[in-house]
């Protein structure tokens, strides 16, 4: 895979290849406000007791809602005026995990964790190891990083994905620099009165670049000079490929033929090789692919010939759902199969093609009425709320 970064003043895209198709598309803005990630130590302004929540202060004039349930026994308090949940006057660590949109505020946590390449370490005392569910079976490699975890005590750790291409002593070593990084945010907390920004996660096209499977991502190109000074400078602490920056007078934007791909997933139709089309439909309660034959040409058996259009159907509507970060309940209509078998091909392609998805996808077979089901976890916008014509206008 190749992953393309291009800037437009405070707009970054990322675009992810494979096999020279487009498979994912991420937009990235610079701005001022808390971003997810960053840890701060906030004081309590207001306790409301009738919404189960305070809103807490954490710079620059900003208060972000911090739900009574974000907080537990391992929360970090700087400062505890009184013997409650949470009070007014108090400070703490909180973490932030929904950035501000429109007049909603910034939503944080007393829950803390920070992540590496490999591993997330969870502030709590159980000395957990949790093993991401898109990882297979414990094998010797997995025994030997828990059992290295373990430990280390004062904390939990979740073993991510990217482990899966990692040896035991990389993952270890990641856990272990995670380790050290929180030791030091604590005691640096300790001294700090509040509101202050205590850490900051990479930038937010670094962290995307950072957690793409080692041994899936072979090269890095941007077009853009400070970007690229960026990435040299985590290349080594992200682990990341190798990068280049493009310098040839053909733009960027016009190599990667964006005016077209734009338009694609913007667009109601996405065509197929074989001449089929799927017509995909966002409403506010769902979302809807349905499957048609078009100009694809007919063999005898129809059935044969059905299946063979579902399967790259599915193929495609994987990929599609992951270009234009489709989410919540996703329903897609196939052409009518006769064999259960057949069926159950189709269902165990769509769900292998969905593995490869960087958020929670899953198909989970078909309703009584023929249709597929699938569920798709809902984080960031999708591409309609993305500023793509800037790339497009903008040299």
């Amino acid at each position: 895979m190749k992953c393309y970064i291009l800037k437009r003043g405070n707009d970054i895209l990322s675009l992810l290849f494979e096999d020279n198709k487009c498979i994912e598309i991420l937009h990235h803005e610079i701005t001022g406000r808390p971003s997810i990630g960053q840890l701060f130590i906030c004081r309590c302004k207001d306790v409301r007791q009738n919404i189960g929540a305070a809103f807490a202060n954490i710079g620059a004039d900003r208060n972000a809602y911090l739900p009574f349930s974000e907080i537990d026994e391992n929360t970090i308090f700087t400062k505890k005026q009184g013997k409650a949940l949470i009070n007014e006057g108090d400070e703490l660590v909180v973490r932030v995990v929904k950035e501000d949109m429109g007049i909603k505020p910034a939503t944080v946590s007393g829950k803390l964790n920070i992540s590496g390449k490999y591993t997330v370490l969870i502030n709590d005392t159980e000395n957990k190891i949790h093993t991401s569910k898109k990882l297979k079976s414990i094998d010797e490699k997995e025994q030997i990083i828990t059992k290295a975890l373990t430990e280390e005590k004062g904390y939990s750790y979740i073993i991510r994905t990217n482990a899966g291409s990692a040896g035991p002593e990389t993952v270890i070593k990641d856990a272990r620099i995670l380790k050290a990084a929180f030791d030091g945010i604590k005691e640096h907390a300790a001294f700090r009165a509040a509101p202050f920004l205590l850490y900051s996660p990479p930038a937010s096209y670094l962290s995307y670049l950072r957690d793409q499977k080692s041994d899936a991502l072979t090269e890095i190109i941007t077009d853009d000079k400070d970007i690229y000074d960026d990435i040299c400078c985590w290349k080594d602490v992200l682990e990341l490929c190798d990068v280049k920056l493009y310098t040839d007078t053909y733009p960027l934007k016009s190599l990667l033929s964006l005016s077209s791909l734009f338009s694609e997933v913007k667009g109601r139709v996405s065509w197929m090789k074989s001449g089929a089309y799927l017509v995909i439909e966002q409403t506010e309660a769902l979302v809807s692919i349905d499957v048609n034959s078009g100009k694809a040409e007919a063999k005898k058996d129809r059935y044969s010939f059905y299946k063979e259009i579902n399967l790259e159907a599915a193929k495609e509507a994987a990929r599609q759902i992951r270009l234009r970060n489709l989410s919540g309940m996703i329903l897609i209509d196939f052409i009518n199969m006769k064999d259960d078998d057949d069926r159950a091909e189709v269902l165990k392609c769509l769900q292998k093609c969905l593995l490869n998805d960087s958020l929670k996808a899953h198909a989970l077979g078909f309703t009584k009425l023929g249709l597929m089901e699938v569920t798709r976890e809902k984080r960031r916008g999708n591409v309609f709320s993305m500023p793509l014509e800037k790339f497009i206008d903008l040299e």
